[in-house]
């Protein structure tokens, strides 16, 4: 079994299930360890031979905890297997929706200088506070788009099982 870390920051739980996902896709050569980046304090990467790099946008940014151990630990990445992605609701967009048009994943890449040997972008899903509703409403008509009051997921399941068969044949 090889031994994987998923790493993930999550805000409304949409990176923490795809993680999951990637996780459940793999288990059959692949011994997977989750772990949400706001609950620990130190990863020992050495334990690890493939390392799964899950961050969500809020806001038009990533959490700073996932940016710092990024920048942090990119020297021992850069001597594993990983995946790198990215979740937000820009994603949903076919000009936006892949690693070098997505600004969010390009920025990222730029601020933190982590480079993965699979990089890709999900689009998320929206589950919001009221608060974050009313903000995010805001933005969407801003770009001149509408939308409701419930629960939408953006998240192609298709995307993510294909790059989680890419991974496993890392």
């Amino acid at each position: 079994m090889i031994k994987t870390l998923a790493l993930f920051s999550s805000v409304d739980g949409q990176t923490r299930t795809i993680c999951q996902r990637i996780g459940e896709h793999i288990k059959s050569d692949h011994d997977v360890t989750l772990i949400d980046i706001h609950r620990v304090t130190s990863v020992d990467l050495a334990d690890y031979e493939k390392v799964i790099l899950g961050g969500s946008v809020r806001y038009g940014k990533h959490q700073p905890d996932f940016e710092y151990f990024l920048i942090e630990q990119s020297t021992s990445l850069s001597t594993k297997k990983t995946l790198l992605f990215s979740v937000n609701a820009t994603a949903r967009k076919a000009n936006k929706c892949s690693p070098s048009n997505n600004p969010y994943f390009i920025k990222l890449k730029h601020k933190t200088g982590v480079h993965a040997d699979i990089e890709a972008v999900f689009a998320g899903k929206l589950n919001n506070s009221f608060f974050d509703r009313l903000m995010i409403k805001l933005i969407f008509k801003m770009s001149g788009e509408q939308i409701g009051d419930s629960e939408i997921e953006f998240t192609d399941w298709d995307q993510v099982d294909r790059i989680a068969d890419a991974f496993q044949q890392l």
